[in-house]
């Protein structure tokens, strides 16, 4: 690697770098970083990267030399971010440093994979946290128009400004302000306000919602708004699913995405409701918290769960 090709961005320009990165640039500091001609000058290269074709590489070579590079400035420097960490994910899927920058793209999509969960941090400086097996798209230009698409399950810390929409298959949920929980799958639209206001709509029917209250859409047909425990609304996002008067079939299809299982459950107990909860660090202990209460016989064969 010529040395006009090296990252050779100085120590605080790192820094600030993986921070605007994990979103925690806000305010002035934010829109002077934006500002810098340095990151400017990585955009254009990310558009540019967009008109090319990606030579294939060896990412264990890749890897390497951004190791080497970074001990090579940590050598000269007391105290480095270590910028590898970062990049090392680029080599993972098998591209160039430069042809990574196609996160400037028009279309933004952040995924998570079964028994993942994934924050994200959003241009507007609203944060997201993504359930297992849920899909996030945004245009680039999403600071003027706060429009995004939500494929599964997320909870959202939105920041005040104008209009947030969250765009469903099922349906879609307008705020301003606040933090409130989307599930969106399996013809099941489900939106649960933790803060703030927020009105919900689907197939011609809208509803209005505030703190401790969650409405339902099934199949495009509405229930009446419930009242729930606000403080166990996002439980999920620290390793614990939390179910009231949920439909059974619900709770199953969140262990199917949380734990990339197919289980069917009999037709006998597709009218019961659950409340309760499951722990997502072992999958046995799940079953046994959700099923055992419920009267579900079961047995677990190779990771195949069979409820009779």
């Amino acid at each position: 690697m010529n040395n006009k090709d090296q990252i050779n961005f100085d120590n605080d320009f790192d820094k600030q770098l993986l921070r605007w990165f994990d979103g925690d640039l806000h305010g002035a500091e934010l829109t002077d970083f934006e500002a810098d001609p340095r990151l400017i000058e990585y955009q254009q290269i990310g558009e540019q990267s967009n008109k090319i074709t990606v030579p294939s590489v060896n990412q264990d070579s890749l890897l390497d030399k951004i190791k080497t590079e970074i001990k090579e400035k940590e050598s000269v420097e007391t105290k480095v971010i270590p910028l590898w960490k970062k990049l090392a994910s680029i080599a993972a899927i098998g591209i160039t440093i430069f042809a990574a920058l196609t996160l400037f793209s028009s279309d933004i999509s952040v995924n998570s994979h079964h028994a993942i969960q994934l924050s994200h941090a959003l241009p507007d400086g609203s944060q997201v946290i993504l359930n297992s097996d849920s899909e996030l798209e945004y245009e680039n230009n999403f600071t003027e128009e706060r429009t995004l698409n939500l494929d599964g399950e997320a909870f959202f810390q939105v920041e005040k400004g104008k209009s947030f929409t969250v765009v469903t298959d099922e349906g879609s949920v307008v705020v301003l302000g606040t933090s409130f929980n989307v599930l969106s799958r399996d013809g099941v639209f489900v939106v649960s306000c933790k803060t703030g206001k927020v009105q919900v709509a689907s197939n011609k029917q809208s509803k209005i919602i505030t703190p401790g209250e969650r409405v339902r859409f099934t199949k495009g047909q509405v229930s009446a708004v419930e009242k729930i425990n606000p403080l166990k609304i996002d439980n999920w996002t620290s390793g614990e699913s939390y179910f009231e008067r949920a439909p059974l079939q619900e709770v199953i299809n969140s262990l199917s995405h949380k734990y990339d299982l197919d289980i069917d459950l009999p037709s006998a107990y597709h009218g019961k409701l659950y409340t309760g909860s499951y722990i997502h660090s072992d999958l046995e202990k799940a079953i046994k918290m959700v099923l055992v209460p419920m009267g579900v016989e079961y047995s677990i064969d190779n990771d195949k769960v069979n409820l009779h």
